[in-house]
């Protein structure tokens, strides 16, 4: 089992999209090392939804789309972690939309959100409120909205129901 995996693809420029199930055999797994995260500088467009979900016991996410070209990201589930999300989107000024996948907001710092104008935040419908009150969360109210706000063929793609 990969321990630590970053800064594997740090400013990988030719790296615009990643395979599905790329991480499904890593279970607990550091995505940043020394002053690199696993994507950072790269010039990735999208990544898979789910990219994460099978890695649940990963405790470091520090960086890993640091500087990337995303407009739509996702945070990874956070099942049984207080994962460290920080500066995961920092500097993603191309970003549009952040997808969180849970009715339980995440732990986040200050920094794991960009700050970026055009960015909505989107959660579950019935979540939004716990959202807007969480710690770290309501520095964004302003920007979170409910799942039903995207497309129906975003919600299909993404795998969300509201």
């Amino acid at each position: 089992n990969l321990e630590e995996a970053g800064p594997l693809f740090y400013h990988c420029t030719s790296l615009k999209k990643i395979p599905a199930g790329l991480f499904d055999k890593l279970v607990k797994t550091i995505f940043f090392k020394g002053s690199g995260g696993l994507f950072e500088g790269c010039n990735l467009e999208e990544f898979p939804y789910n990219l994460f979900d099978k890695n649940v016991r990963t405790e470091t996410f520090n960086h890993v789309f640091r500087q990337t070209a995303l407009k739509v990201g996702f945070l990874p589930l956070c099942k049984e972690s207080n994962a460290n999300y920080n500066y995961i989107y920092k500097d993603c000024s191309n970003m549009q939309k952040l997808i969180a996948r849970t009715d339980t907001p995440c732990t986040i710092d200050s920094e794991t959100i960009p700050r970026v104008s055009q960015l909505k935040i989107y959660v579950p419908d019935s979540a939004i409120e716990t959202y807007k009150a969480a710690t770290n969360w309501s520095s964004h109210k302003d920007k979170i909205v409910g799942w039903s706000e995207l497309t129906d063929e975003e919600r299909q793609k993404y795998e969300l129901t509201t």
